[in-house]
């Protein structure tokens, strides 16, 4: 039995901005969505990504006086994200994402356009159903 493919996992309902997108209006769009990331893109490429915890961090900033309320995004994303092919397998996305200390993945097509993005709870729970279903839990 083969592992499942990040394409059966992935979700396609991601939120992406533009890089020149003010910074509290993707912030705001996270919040509304209930999403933990936000992958900015420019052509349909990913070039970066602010999560929750780029957020914590921007919020603690501000105590020691730096104001965000006019960032835009590409001033704070985590710029040249690793993304990985919708063929990939899980457990070689889950070795991506542990050796890079990564939490979400970008998924891309054969052209390299973003057409999801993965997190590490979609990629466990994924693991977890492969090993039952394989009787290797």
């Amino acid at each position: 039995m083969e592992p499942p493919l990040i394409s059966e996992i992935i979700s396609d309902s991601f939120l992406s901005v533009a890089p020149d997108c003010l910074l509290p209006d993707a912030i705001y769009q996270m919040h509304k969505n209930k999403t933990s990331c936000i992958m900015i893109s420019e052509k349909g490429k990913a070039i970066g990504i602010i999560t929750e915890s780029d957020v914590v961090g921007l919020f603690a900033e501000s105590f020691q006086g730096a104001c965000w309320n006019e960032l835009t995004v590409s001033h704070v994303m985590t710029p040249g994200v690793i993304a990985a092919s919708y063929d990939l397998d899980v457990l070689e996305a889950i070795i991506i994402a542990q050796g890079g200390r990564i939490r979400h993945i970008p998924v891309t097509d054969e052209k390299g356009n973003l057409i999801g993005v993965v997190n590490q709870t979609e990629l466990v729970k994924s693991l977890v159903e492969y090993c039952r279903q394989g009787d290797l839990w």
